[in-house]
């Protein structure tokens, strides 16, 4: 989505609450984030003027509605991001392996197309013993690729068993040096060895230090300060 597409999303539906589903690109422009900016400031439940100007005309309405915005990528840190982050409510959702191996169970119940409950719950079952046995995180795609696996099998149609087939999609190529991002407990351990770092580099330069932090993992800076407290809880800070 362009900045004058959000513009004219926001001018059809003034009085709404309108979502922003997986467009983070949206918040690299500077257009957008500063349309996002009138659209959010001022008083809830107060008319607020959006404009959009060109050389050749300019254009506002009156936005009195909201906007939840949903997004896999942290917003960036610069000025006119920050003062967008300064309007609205940041919610980080971090679910651990436990909370998404219970979601799995419980999607297995329903069944899946044309597997019943208790071989769907056997299918998830494998599949989470096999990614704990990799050191992977939990990954709901996992769970429908394997069902799917299973299906092959189950009507002929694979040449090997659905059991070979899901552990071939768990496997991942780690390119030296790097964390796998799929495996939980290395990529946390990763995450606190850069904050310690991150914390001895700028001991005093909180901006400085969520840059970098969000540069080098990829995270917004609650994850960052989420990190410290368990190094502090280990006696290693």
């Amino acid at each position: 989505m362009s900045a004058m597409g959000l513009w004219c999303l926001l001018a059809e539906h003034p009085e709404h609450t309108v979502v922003l589903d997986d467009i983070s690109t949206l918040f690299g422009q500077k257009g957008a984030l500063q349309i996002l900016l009138a659209a959010l400031g001022g008083s809830p439940g107060e008319p607020r003027a959006v404009t959009y100007a060109t050389k050749d005309e300019r254009k506002s309405f009156e936005f009195t509605g909201g906007i939840v915005a949903i997004s896999n990528v942290p917003l960036r840190r610069d000025p006119l991001a920050d003062a967008v982050a300064s309007r609205v409510a940041l919610l980080e959702h971090e679910p651990s392996d436990e909370m998404l191996a219970v979601f799995m169970r419980h999607e297995a119940l329903k069944g899946f197309e044309d597997i019943p409950p208790e071989e769907c719950r056997e299918v998830v079952e494998f599949v989470i013993a096999e990614t704990r046995a990799c050191d992977y995180r939990l990954d709901l795609r996992s769970m429908k690729k394997a069902w799917q696996d299973y299906r092959l099998d189950r009507h002929g149609k694979s040449q090997r068993p659905w059991r070979d087939l899901v552990r071939s999609s768990l496997k991942r190529l780690v390119e030296p040096g790097v964390p796998d991002p799929g495996s939980r407990g290395e990529r946390v351990e990763w995450e606190r060895a850069v904050a310690l770092d991150l914390f001895r580099q700028f001991p005093a330069d909180k901006r400085g230090r969520d840059e970098e932090w969000a540069r080098l993992v990829g995270s917004s800076p609650h994850s960052l300060y989420r990190r410290k407290r368990e190094l502090e809880r280990a006696g290693r800070m």
